[in-house]
């Protein structure tokens, strides 16, 4: 699903001190490296709000410009304070009957590679097929794998960058992963980017960690999550 080109902005993530941690997407376990957008993290902890992983409200939130007020395109009047509640949206204007505002919040971090761990190769790429599109992806194999040229030539031709070591911090790069480049965000690629946030906000610790009522009122009023 294609929404308005969106661009990444607030504070530039800084990755020149690369954090990492376990994740797990679609049934795929991987070590991820990621950037936190610091401005936006810094204005959701001010106000209390942590992910909002509801791909229905992200979608909302997307839909609305950030400079000037736009309509919000939801439900009622439950799904709309839901919607406030997640502190993406500015306070809604009534206007002729209808509700206006404008989008306040951001991605509040953005993933910079997936690595993920497999005995070949080959298995590996298939693994890794279900995170395309979301991230830059590559593979760790062990230390005692064999690795052929036409395996890597393959890898290549898929944008997977390949690793070889015991660990990602011990290990060797034999081809540099395509780098992700997101033009245009997806409700589906931000809340991506929200899971990998609150499990970010859960291993540092703090009220934020866990779901807000407010999140689950959106939950409640018809909205979704993708699943994990």
């Amino acid at each position: 699903m294609q929404i308005d080109a969106v661009p990444l902005r607030g504070t530039p993530m800084d990755d020149a001190q690369p954090r990492w941690m376990k994740s797990t997407w679609r049934q795929v376990r991987f070590l991820v490296r990621y950037a936190i957008d610091e401005g936006e993290d810094q204005r959701r902890a001010r106000t209390g709000i942590g992910a909002v992983t509801e791909v229905t409200a992200l979608a909302a939130a997307l839909s609305l410009p950030t400079s000037t007020i736009g309509p919000v395109k939801v439900g009622g009047s439950t799904e709309i304070g839901a919607l406030l509640g997640t502190g993406l949206v500015s306070a809604v204007h009534d206007i002729d009957g209808s509700p206006w505002g404008n989008r306040i919040g951001h991605v509040p971090l953005a993933p910079l590679e997936a690595v993920v761990s497999a005995r070949s190769l080959r298995a590996g790429i298939a693994r890794s097929d279900r995170l395309a599109g979301y991230v830059s992806r590559s593979v760790l194999l062990p230390s005692a794998a064999v690795v052929s040229c036409e395996d890597l030539a393959m890898a290549d031709l898929y944008g997977i960058g390949v690793r070889q070591g015991p660990s990602v911090a011990e290990s060797v790069l034999l081809c540099h992963p395509d780098q992700l480049q997101v033009d245009r965000i997806t409700a589906e690629w931000w809340a991506f980017c929200e899971e990998l946030y609150a499990e970010h906000l859960t291993a540092a610790g703090g009220a934020r960690a866990q779901c807000s009522s407010l999140n689950q009122l959106w939950t409640s009023a018809g909205g979704s999550s993708p699943g994990r």
